[in-house]
């Protein structure tokens, strides 16, 4: 091959091949010659494969191609890639053909130039790639080489087609297939010297598991699979990584801790967001969070049919005010109506990781009218309600006279920015990750604290007493005489205790968000690869009973020790995630739900409806519990605590 003739790392002629190649073959005129590069045959799989995989698939096919094939004279790699990536050794490749055909070896060269004249319709195999990277030798010592050379470039172009003369659709279709099942095979054979794989049930045929996975309440049937094949858990900080997203990718999300991959990218995200919410600074929202509460029971009592507007609105403003210091001044806000729509279309969107797309990146680019692309479609439909959650409320907190002043999330790394540019430092923090980290505290915020008060409302409404012992233990402190306040909450350990059941029996996100392995691993003596994608399922954790004696049934006093009447079961675990991947925003959310579960107990009396009426369905599976809408009746305890609640919410 004539790029044989050229160094792998090298621009410079390579001397000895020059001299050890031998005459020239007669094969060598460009219209006998016919070559397939094998980098534009596997480029339409290129995202989906490692340097490793590709390697492989590259190996395979060129022993294939040079084997079976009597029509093709060349084969390797594009030359001008060869100072890209390596890969298979051009010397290496160019022996071995000649080895196979001696009387067929040849080869081609061309420019960059040369492929822009090319298309699909010619029967390419991906389309035309730039590169601006001519690799003709300047001396050589051999002027027949330099002939040669200087031949094929005088018919460079009608050599060009010849290139793709003998190439048929169905050739390039059956060499890919045996490719395909050469790397295959290999990957047999080396899974042979490994550790078993863990035992689950079988995959299918490329698809693997994708159709085996329920997308509704998926965590229960990898319950009954850990029953059966007793399934391992994450292990360490070699299960931080996360699998890509490419469903979120499609629905406008920019990068956010959330979905960030283990890296440098992910660092930054959580050492920028980590601070403002840790256990001793969260303190300084409590003010806002008892306004809200107060506010929160307020609208419950005025409006006891649209209790679950007052939630949303608690929910949303919090986490409004901190990332972009706004305030949500009516319940029909319009912050509040964006909110939910992202959380809509995120609760709604499936398992993280679980669709075609991200196990076939390149089904994105599919029509959506295809019958199995449903997600595709739903992605391209809520892909606003992401766009519009991260660009107004930045753009209306970066342009109000109001709100300029605050101290929120938005404004202090805005104001690092401004610092940063003006003195000409960098910002690896840029405004995109500033959008993208804001909107991500106001969705995370506030779907998981509205779902998990409506949970709370409901177990409290469904276990009349629960609520009655949770009342005895707040009158105790207050003597019904004042309501309850961030400082009160150390001496109510049963409101705890119920905010602990409650995350137990119902996490937000059964699964977790899955996690993957940053390298390979053995566990018992199971082989896991690199990249395996690895679910923490919650609710198997907190509904073992082995663990957990009657699990499904609503009992706050469990956690207690066995000497004050408990049963010393301990505290449920994973409602804020695993490891190095814990939610930053754990304290936040536990001191909002404290706090409007003290102010609610002490003001409100849970019922069902006045004019009866059972609770039906409460919650849906797909990705992650959505509490259904359901009817109570809310009504104040006393007058003084109404009262006490209007003077709360006017001060």
């Amino acid at each position: 091959m004539v790029d044989a003739l050229w160094s792998h790392q090298r621009r410079i002629p390579n001397r000895k091949a020059l001299e050890s190649v031998g005459p020239e073959p007669q094969c060598m005129r460009p219209e006998r010659a016919v070559g397939i590069d094998l980098d534009l045959a596997i480029a339409p799989w290129a995202p989906l494969l490692t340097f490793r995989h590709r390697l492989l698939l590259r190996s395979s096919m060129m022993l294939v191609i040079a084997t079976a094939s009597t029509k093709v004279t060349s084969i390797g790699r594009c030359p001008w890639q060869h100072t890209a990536e390596g890969g298979t050794s051009i010397p290496q490749t160019s022996a071995m053909f000649g080895q196979l055909h001696p009387q067929q070896h040849a080869s081609f060269m061309m420019e960059s130039s040369d492929l822009k004249c090319l298309s699909v319709s010619k029967r390419w195999l991906s389309p035309p790639l730039q590169h601006p990277i001519p690799l003709v030798p300047t001396e050589l010592k051999n002027p027949h080489y330099r002939r040669q050379i200087m031949t094929l470039l005088a018919y460079k172009r009608d050599f060009t087609y010849q290139i793709v003369k003998h190439l048929t659709i169905q050739n390039t279709i059956a060499v890919l297939i045996l490719g395909i099942l050469t790397y295959q095979a290999l990957q047999i054979l080396r899974a042979r010297t490994r550790a078993p794989l863990p035992p689950g049930p079988p995959g299918e045929f490329l698809l693997g598991h994708y159709r085996v996975v329920p997308e509704d309440a998926a965590f229960k049937k990898y319950a009954e699979w850990a029953q059966q094949y007793k399934l391992l858990g994450k292990r360490g900080s070699n299960y931080a990584d996360r699998p890509r997203f490419v469903m979120f990718e499609e629905m406008g999300w920019s990068p956010t801790l959330t979905w960030l991959r283990w890296g440098p990218k992910y660092h930054l995200h959580r050492k920028v967001l980590q601070p403002p919410f840790t256990k001793s600074r969260v303190g300084q929202y409590q003010a806002s969070q008892l306004r809200e509460a107060l506010i929160c029971c307020k609208g419950m009592l005025d409006d006891p049919e649209n209790w679950v507007t007052a939630v949303r609105r608690f929910a949303v403003a919090i986490v409004l005010k901190i990332s972009y210091g706004l305030e949500v001044d009516s319940p029909n806000s319009q912050w509040i109506k964006l909110a939910e729509e992202s959380a809509e279309a995120i609760g709604k969107s499936g398992a993280p990781a679980s669709s075609i797309m991200d196990r076939f990146p390149l089904t994105r680019y599919l029509p959506t009218w295809i019958p199995f692309m449903e997600r595709l479609r739903y992605a391209r439909t809520w892909r606003r309600a992401i766009e519009d959650i991260t660009r107004i409320p930045f753009e209306a907190a970066m342009s109000s006279p109001q709100s300029s002043s605050t101290s929120s999330f938005v404004h202090n790394r805005m104001s690092i920015h401004s610092s940063n540019a003006q003195q000409s430092l960098p910002n690896d923090f840029t405004i995109e990750d500033i959008k993208g980290a804001a909107a991500t505290i106001v969705i995370a915020g506030n779907d998981t604290t509205a779902a998990t008060l409506m949970l709370l409302v409901l177990y409290l409404l469904k276990n009349p007493p629960v609520q009655s012992k949770a009342h005895s233990e707040i009158d105790t402190l207050t003597q019904s005489s004042r309501l309850p306040n961030f400082s009160d909450l150390p001496n109510l350990p049963y409101l705890n205790l119920i905010l602990q059941e409650t995350y137990r029996m119902n996490p937000l996100s059964p699964l977790g968000i899955p996690h993957a392995s940053t390298s390979d691993d053995t566990y018992n003596g199971m082989h896991i690869p690199k990249g395996t994608i690895v679910y923490q399922n919650v609710w198997a954790m907190n509904h073992d009973p082995n663990i957990y004696s009657d699990p499904e049934e609503f009992i706050p006093e469990r956690y207690l020790p066995k000497d004050q009447g408990g049963r010393g079961e301990p505290l449920p675990q994973g409602n804020f995630g695993f490891g190095r991947r814990v939610c930053i925003g754990k304290h936040l959310a536990e001191n909002s739900l404290l706090i409007v579960l003290a102010v609610m107990l002490a003001s409100c009396e849970i019922g069902l409806p006045e004019d009866g009426g059972e609770v039906g369905e409460e919650w849906s599976f797909r990705g992650q519990a959505i509490v259904l809408p359901f009817r109570a009746s809310f009504t104040a305890r006393s007058e003084r605590m109404r009262e006490l609640l209007d003077e709360g919410v006017v001060g």
